[in-house]
């Protein structure tokens, strides 16, 4: 398994304090949502879906220090025989 970490600034999304804390409806909705997309984003890559194992929520954050955007932090892990060389 290879994992690489990165994280997006979404603009159409706001950050609230639930986000802080994994036990929240909140959270598990944003962490829902997000895995999906940024999932699917791979998955349908045309030289990494194959390789593309799972994406995980690592956590949220305010993107500019203020609530207008939202921060998501997260791992894709990859199938490191399946990936190009």
């Amino acid at each position: 398994m290879v994992f690489f970490a990165g994280s997006i600034r979404v603009k159409s999304d706001e950050f609230n304090g639930d986000l802080l804390i994994p036990s929240t409806l909140a959270y598990a909705e944003k962490e829902r949502k997000y895995a999906e997309k940024i999932g699917a984003t791979y998955a349908k890559d045309p030289d990494l879906g194959h390789a593309f194992v799972k994406t995980s929520i690592d956590g949220f954050s305010s993107a500019d220090g203020s609530e207008s955007s939202l921060k998501v932090f997260f791992k894709v892990a990859f199938d490191g025989r399946k990936l190009p060389k």
